[in-house]
């Protein structure tokens, strides 16, 4: 009996953690609206999607004809959607940034987005502005980065102008300069620090 009673102790405890922290998780800002979204992966696959202008050309077709569906504000694509796991750690660079001694790069996760994807998700613009249709390919390459990447790298100035590149400090790509600074999203979890 004293050992069912110590079981049923710690099982109620547990139980009670366990609430407790789904409360916890319940009262985060995920940095975006999940409210009235609607997702869906969309993979092009054959011959007539060879190369990226054909892939965006049939992405902005299927985005106008959402756009025009009543009760759509936005439409957008990203490579892969907040809270799915999906982590796309890519090296960077930031110009005039002395790297301290040992590193090499600066890993960040990226998100590849395109149309009005930032007014869709009801991402927060803080600064700067949004992608829109001056940035193409064949422009000058542009990158919007979330308010911790511009305060811990630009604490005491302005991050929209700045420069960063993918790649190590050795790095030969090209300069991609900041645009726009957005509000800060979790991507990987609830709990995470993005």
């Amino acid at each position: 009996v004293v050992g069912e009673l110590a079981l049923a102790v710690l099982l109620l405890i547990g139980a009670g953690l366990l609430v407790r922290s789904f409360a916890n998780l319940q009262g985060v800002a995920p940095g975006f609206n999940p409210r009235g979204v609607l997702a869906f992966a969309l993979q092009l696959a054959g011959p007539q999607y060879a190369g990226a202008q054909p892939v965006l050309g049939t992405y902005k077709r299927i985005w106008e004809r959402l756009d025009r569906v009543p009760g759509v504000r936005a439409t957008g694509g990203c490579s892969a959607l907040p809270l799915t796991d999906s982590p796309a750690w890519t090296p960077i660079s930031i110009e005039g940034r002395v790297p301290p001694p040992g590193e090499q790069f600066i890993n960040t996760d990226e998100r590849v987005v395109a149309g009005r994807y930032f007014e869709a998700m009801e991402i927060p613009l803080l600064a700067g502005r949004l992608f829109d249709d001056r940035d193409v390919a064949s422009g000058p390459g542009v990158v919007i980065v979330d308010e911790r990447f511009a305060r811990e790298f630009w604490p005491k100035g302005e991050a929209v102008g700045k420069r960063v590149r993918h790649g190590g400090v050795d790095s030969k790509n090209p300069w991609l300069t900041v645009v726009g600074v957005v509000g800060r999203v979790k991507h990987q979890s609830l709990d995470d620090d993005p």
